[in-house]
């Protein structure tokens, strides 16, 4: 007999009872980490348990893509736009990754043309949206290496570049990302790849784009662009 598809109430429990112990030990291993820590560990416990804190933190970001494009794709989340600055929201996804980064070494800035980055969005899209690219940027940087966010404004629209120096990967690897589908065959690229169709969803949603290059010895660059708050 045929098996039955999973469906999307499936996936929101399943993330659900998986999120919570998980993001438990994610916070516990922020608390250890701490640099304000009273117990100081040694080099090598403090190198292991922030490879399982990046591990934690990446498996935590791929489960709540998975849920939330079950939403997007069964239309159970829409958008409710209100002002959101991009530039604030960027930040404030930036200092959830500072632990990580600030251990590998690798440095974020931000760096914006005009002081008008606010746009006409769904806040909580709008946070996943930063959230989906810091990810996949902290995952492609090396060690000592830098991300950058680039915003502009132009014609009623904010701009924005997220650049990393590190690896790169084919444009059909994107490609493939930006179609997957919770309900759908397993993506080539795994299911990791759901936070690059989630984050594409999002911008399409508010009347916005997002593309990506990636080239040799040049890094990765996701080009994003949303609509001004009139």
């Amino acid at each position: 007999m045929k098996s039955k598809p999973l469906d999307d109430s499936f996936i929101r429990n399943l993330s659900h009872d998986i999120l919570n112990p998980l993001s438990s030990i994610n916070g516990f291993l922020d608390l250890v980490l701490a640099p304000d820590n009273k117990d100081p560990l040694t080099l090598r416990q403090r190198r292991m348990l922030s490879s399982v804190n990046r591990a934690c933190t990446h498996l935590l970001g791929t489960i709540r893509d998975l849920s939330d494009l079950s939403r997007l794709e069964e239309k159970l989340w829409t958008p409710v736009p209100i002002a959101v600055d991009l530039r604030a929201a960027a930040e404030g996804r930036m200092e959830e990754y500072r632990l990580l980064t600030d251990h590998r070494r690798v440095a974020m800035t931000v760096q914006s043309e005009t002081a008008a980055t606010t746009v006409s969005a769904d806040k909580a899209m709008i946070e996943r949206f930063f959230d989906v690219l810091l990810r996949a940027s902290e995952s492609l940087t090396p060690e000592g290496g830098h991300i950058v966010l680039r915003l502009a404004s132009l014609k009623g629209k904010v701009t924005g570049t997220l650049e990393n120096d590190g690896e790169e990967k084919s444009p059909s690897s994107w490609n493939n990302a930006f179609k997957a589908k919770v309900f759908g065959p397993r993506p080539a690229e795994g299911y990791a790849a759901m936070g690059m169709a989630l984050a594409q969803r999002i911008a399409l949603l508010h009347g916005g784009s997002l593309r990506v290059e990636s080239s040799l010895g040049g890094g990765t660059a996701f080009h994003f662009v949303f609509p001004r708050d009139s």
